[in-house]
C-alpha cells in the first residue's frame, strides 16, 4: 500500500488524547482492560498473578492516539 504525497503521521497531542494502557497475561492471555494509568493496569497484573501463582509474565499494550496530516487527494 502506497501513501499518498505529503502525508505524515504524527503523534496526536498528548493532553487532547492521553494514553491507555492495558496488560495482557502471557500465560492465559486474559487482559486488565483499558486503564488511564499503567499504575491500575499492574495492580491488575499483581491480583491476577495472586490469584494465579503460575502467571507471572505480561505483555503491555499501550495505545496513543496518531493523526495524519497534510497532503491532500491521495
Amino acid at each position: 500500500m502506497r501513501a499518498a504525497r505529503g502525508l505524515t503521521l504524527q503523534r496526536h497531542r498528548a493532553e487532547d488524547t492521553p494514553a491507555v494502557f492495558e496488560l495482557q497475561c502471557v500465560r492465559c492471555l486474559e487482559t486488565s482492560s483499558l486503564q488511564d494509568s499503567l499504575s491500575t493496569a499492574q495492580d491488575w497484573a499483581l491480583r491476577h498473578a495472586g490469584r494465579q501463582p503460575a502467571h507471572t509474565q505480561f505483555s503491555e499494550l499501550a495505545r496513543r492516539s496518531w493523526i495524519v496530516t497534510g497532503g491532500g487527494d491521495s
